[in-house]
């Protein structure tokens, strides 16, 4: 059942505090814009810090588990607004501890965002010549000789498991400050290799999925009972992967790719949020398998 402010002022209060002590959240009204006072005035809503919190605060009850969902949007119209002051924080909070879980940040909550948009994406069939001075001309030859105009939808590729011990520490340790690319593979690698003792090949992205893509293709021999070409299936795979290498080429998102017995495991590490509304981390796993 949803809760709407005024009721259960104690609870509120409680989660109003700890906003603004954990996540700094402090609406400030000598900033506000003249229409946007106005309309508050208007509406006869009070100008107080801890009201404008709890106007903006929503908290579902789950009873079965004493646990509360909140959502709290830190949207007002400010005189200088900032991209970056406008975000959502969403809470789950245990009521029978007192404890609160966060559970993700929405940076740029106000702002109009194409990645929540239903789309499918494609891979060419060319390689870019930029990549292209890193492999050989049968590598090259052999990827683009097989053809495949397969779309993507976003999330193909569902996690097979997460490490959220690893996320847990970066949320509490980098909350307001991210860490260096340096700092992410460092840990990751000793993870994989003191904890995990994996001694699986590493992949350089992009260029290694091509080298793989032309070892596995001279593997394929084909059969004329297969019901699905293995050869486009294997490239439909490894375009997957590329797919998938674009949206994790950037500081805030990391992409790590092993060579298995039987296919491809992909690691994803990715930071949500910014310095002001703090950072958030998240990693999954993905495994491709090619036969």
């Amino acid at each position: 059942m949803k809760k709407t402010y005024p009721q259960n002022t104690d609870e509120r209060s409680r989660i109003i505090s700890y906003l603004k002590s954990e996540y700094k959240i402090d609406p400030q009204v000598n900033r506000f814009d003249t229409l946007f006072k106005q309309s508050l005035i208007d509406g006869h809503k009070s100008l107080d810090p801890d009201s404008l919190i709890s106007s903006n605060l929503t908290v579902v009850e789950y009873k079965p588990l004493h646990l509360n969902f909140i959502k709290y949007m830190n949207w007002y119209t400010y005189k200088d607004d900032r991209a970056e002051e406008c975000f959502n924080i969403n809470l789950i909070e245990d009521e029978s501890t007192d404890k609160f879980y966060l559970n993700s940040i929405d940076a740029n909550a106000c702002s109009y965002d194409d990645l929540f948009i239903y789309r499918t994406s494609s891979v060419s069939n060319k390689i870019d010549t930029g990549e292209q001075k890193k492999l050989t001309k049968e590598e090259i030859s052999a990827y683009e000789s097989i053809k495949s105009f397969r779309g993507y939808e976003d999330n193909e590729l569902k996690p097979i498991f997460n490490r959220e011990g690893i996320a847990n520490y970066f949320n509490d340790a980098f909350r307001y400050k991210l860490p260096t690319a340096e700092t992410i593979n460092n840990l990751f690698s000793f993870y994989d290799t003191s904890v995990c003792h994996n001694t699986e090949p590493k992949i350089i992205y992009p260029e290694g999925l091509f080298k793989y893509f032309a070892s596995q293709l001279s593997k394929i021999k084909n059969d004329p009972y297969e019901l699905s070409n293995p050869k486009v299936y294997l490239k439909e795979q490894v375009n997957l992967l590329l797919l998938k290498g674009m949206e994790y080429d950037s500081t805030n998102n990391h992409l790590w790719i092993y060579e298995e017995a039987h296919g491809l495991r992909a690691r994803t590490f990715n930071i949500r949020g910014d310095s002001a509304s703090g950072f958030t981390y998240f990693t999954d796993e993905y495994r491709v398998y090619f036969n």
